[in-house]
């Protein structure tokens, strides 16, 4: 068999991950050999959609990046944050309970789930159409022909919520001729996923498409009280119908279901001062909350997926979204309006301490006997705390576009949408209880236009320009301090705001094309209701972010267009930037903070590569420099509760620290991802083309809380996957034999540090959530479809 070269690993394990890389690096060295008679294979034309219009990747003046569907599936993508080791200038936190907060360049506000109404910065997009920051509904990757990814702020044609950049899903669509689609997915851990497809013509000038998927992921966290490993599943389908009334006029029509069920924690003790429950703090100590009972069995360390809870932790999402676009062609131009409304609810109960023992039995016990008092000598606490989401967002969208190739070629229109977002949360805690409902308005109005004209020696002005009216306003009813007395707290605000970009594009050949932009964007203001009420006075609003811009990238097709080289520079300094932190100084759990940092900045150089070396090897890599940090954030809150971090370490009058010039959150300096595909073709029906993968993803260290808090650190890591993938009949069927995190790597999606407070005024209490990928899987992956 032409290509057939002979591996034999090494006999031990010491040496086996040597041996694996030296396999998958010997059809490198042949190619190199054989480059003489190897035949190459341009690159197949990748088309974005992002911007508002169909335009090429090539011709794109963004620094973009376009995962396939099959590299999400070569890759086990589920999961958005399955991102993180696809596109390195993404980084998202984990999904197992609820929203995802998502970084793009390093820039995001980590907002969380009791934050409503709040965007991280990244816009997300189901086929071109917002989606709330709320919804828990597009962490679901199913259905899907590729994701966009726009790197950098996107505010002229993203509008409020496309801040730091813009996440596009781009579903598949119906064919007016029959194709569908079948896969089926099972791993040694547990793992298992069905994925169905089928699309064709109902009549002439009518299509549609029907997707449905049921997915059945077991996490590596384990409960020692259920024996129980947490799970997400997860089901749902989509109906697409494309109507084609005339040869001048395409109408969708879209409508989608779903539903999700996370069973069990998502965090895990990393690590944890050995303190009992409230020490210090009582005149009285219980058994039930002394060390050694609440973490029975649990060790907490770096690299811990154990916990011991007997809370049925849970978080349940269910969901529909519907859509109507129609594009009425006039001539060269395309007039489009699109419809849509999403609404969802998410239902979340979380263990507030995550330990063994029902810890205020015993308290509440002796505290009654000591002084007699009523708030004391009452029920005790199941340690639940419930939180309940419920996002609607419709929206409406007009547009125009001209074609490409005049003169001077446009794309403008108006856009209004509303994002409600219904929220109630219950904790019962004796010393810490909080019982509120809180409902938050978005409104905006906005115009946009974006024009290129096409100046002598091949250059090219784009200029866009945005207005945007914003109103955002709240109620919140709700008891913080006991169950006797609560408050109302109502405010509204609004705001005009104007945004633009200018690019100056050059396109030295056909293939190379590079450019200058320099932008301006915005987020919106946004009001705190996480903040627990202590009075009825209405809450004031955060200032919005002011996002400035400079962007200069290259895009080179090279070697007959079987290599691409995409690569951008960048700095982008955000004004007033929103952030988030824990504040522990009321001596309890944390208290959520969104305040404004006086200047961020992320700045950095980004390049993505594809290599179509021959009819048998393809390689492809990403990197992302990227140096993220507060240029100016003076009153931010010290970490670990009151007396944790110390004045040596920065904290002044145990209150607050200086962070200027201090890394940002969650933003590791170098990430970079490497694959590797050799093919051996079978020449024939019976001999099935085999095709060896191996993908590698690195990223550096990084803080992933605001404070900088030093037990959040997350070290280094670098991530190996391996496949080996039979292909039938042209490719109609396809068996995959796969292996996730070959050297069996642990790291965290997401690290908290706001349980301090319920240790003691000096405990540090770090909790993380282990990715899906945190330990070594393996599985097999079966693939039919037909044409």
């Amino acid at each position: 068999m032409s290509g057939y070269h002979r591996c034999t690993p090494a006999p031990t394990r010491r040496h086996l991950p040597l041996a694996i890389m030296a396999c998958l690096a010997l059809p490198v060295l042949a190619h190199a050999q054989d480059e003489v008679s190897s035949k190459t294979k341009t690159l197949d034309e990748v088309v974005v959609t992002a911007q508002k219009r169909s335009e090429r990747l090539q011709d794109t003046p963004v620094s973009a990046a376009v995962v396939s569907q099959q590299a999400l599936e070569d890759a086990n993508a589920s999961d958005i944050s399955d991102l993180n080791k696809l596109v390195p200038s993404v980084q998202l936190k984990g999904t197992n309970n609820g929203r995802v907060p998502i970084a793009m360049r390093g820039i995001s506000t980590n907002a969380d789930e009791t934050t409503v109404g709040l965007t991280s910065g990244v816009l997300i997009m189901i086929d071109g159409v917002p989606v709330s920051s709320d919804a828990a509904g597009v962490n679901e990757l199913s259905d899907l022909a590729s994701v966009e990814v726009l790197k950098g702020p996107q505010s002229t044609l993203g509008g409020r919520a496309a801040s730091a950049g813009v996440i596009n899903l781009v579903t598949r669509k119906p064919t007016d001729y029959w194709s569908g689609a079948f896969s089926a997915m099972g791993t040694n851990d547990g793992e298992n996923k069905v994925d169905a497809f089928l699309s064709g013509p109902i009549s002439e000038g009518a299509s549609f498409s029907l997707s449905a998927y049921n997915h059945h992921v077991v996490l590596p966290i384990h409960n020692i009280a259920t024996s129980k490993d947490s799970t997400t599943d997860s089901d749902g389908a989509r109906l697409k119908l494309l109507l084609r009334p005339s040869d001048n006029v395409d109408v969708t029509l879209a409508a989608h279901g779903y539903k999700i069920d996370a069973r069990g924690g998502s965090f895990t003790y990393q690590y944890l001062t050995q303190q009992d429950i409230f020490s210090g703090r009582l005149p009285v100590t219980a058994d039930s909350a002394a060390y050694s009972a609440v973490m029975a069995g649990v060790t907490p360390h770096w690299g811990n997926t154990d916990y011991n809870s007997p809370v049925d932790m849970r978080a349940q999402t269910s969901g529909s979204d519907f859509s109507a676009n129609v594009d009425w062609r006039l001539g060269d131009y395309t007039i489009s309006s699109t419809t849509a409304y999403q609404r969802e609810r998410q239902h979340m109960v979380q263990d507030a301490g995550a330990v063994a023992t029902y810890w205020e039995d015993g308290l509440t016990d002796a505290m009654c006997d000591l002084t007699g008092a009523a708030a004391f000598c009452a029920a005790s606490w199941d340690n639940a705390q419930h939180i309940i989401l419920k996002p609607t967002t419709k929206s409406q969208e007009f547009k125009i576009a001209s074609p490409l190739d005049g003169p001077v070629s446009f794309v403008a229109g108006v856009f209004y949408s509303e994002t409600d977002v219904w929220s109630s949360g219950l904790r019962t805690m004796f010393f810490n209880p909080y019982d509120y409902v809180v409902d938050s308005n978005t409104k905006t109005l906005d115009a946009y236009g974006r024009f290129t004209w096409k100046l002598p020696g091949d250059f090219d002005l784009l200029t866009g320009l945005r207005f945007n009216h914003d109103k955002v306003s709240y109620w919140k009813y709700g008891s913080y301090d006991n169950q006797a007395t609560y408050y109302y707290s109502s405010n509204e605000a609004s705001e005009n705001t104007w945004v633009g970009d200018l690019t100056l594009r050059k396109h030295f050949t056909p293939d190379a094309m590079g450019y200058l932009t320099l932008a301006r964007g915005y987020k919106p203001m946004a009001f705190n209701t996480a903040a627990a009420l202590s009075s009825n006075d209405a809450l004031d609003p955060v200032d919005n972010e002011t996002v400035d811009n400079i962007e200069l990238g290259l895009k080179l097709s090279l070697l007959d267009r079987s290599l691409t080289i995409d690569s951008a520079l960048f700095q982008t300094t955000y004004r007033d930037y929103q952030v988030q932190t824990y504040e522990t100084s009321n001596g309890y759990l944390a208290d959520l903070h969104l305040s404004s940092a006086g200047k961020a900045r992320t700045r950095g150089v980004e390049s993505d590569v594809k290599w179509a070396a021959s009819e048998a090897l393809r390689v492809t890599g990403s990197l992302a420099w990227i140096q993220a940090k507060f240029v100016d954030f003076q009153g931010a809150p010290c970490w670990g509760g009151n007396t944790s971090q110390t004045e040596a370490e920065g904290c002044v009058d145990g209150t607050y620290q200086d962070l200027s010039g201090k890394s940002m959150p969650d933003a590791p300096k170098f990430k970079a991802n490497v694959g590797v595909d050799y093919t051996w073709f079978g020449n024939n029906a019976k001999r099935p083309d085999l095709t060896l993968s191996g993908q590698y993803a690195w990223r550096s260290g990084t803080y992933m809380q605001a404070d900088n808090n030093p037990y959040t650190w997350q070290p280094a890591f670098g991530l190996f996957n391996l496949s080996l993938t039979g292909k039938w009949n042209n490719g109609k069927f396809t068996a995959s034999l796969f292996v996730n995190n070959v050297f069996d790597k642990f790291y965290l999606v997401n690290v908290t540090d706001n349980f301090s407070g319920i240790w003691s005024d000096s405990a540090i209490a770090i909790t993380g959530q282990p990715a899906r990928d945190s330990s070594r899987y393996a599985g097999v992956r079966l693939n039919w479809n037909f044409d």
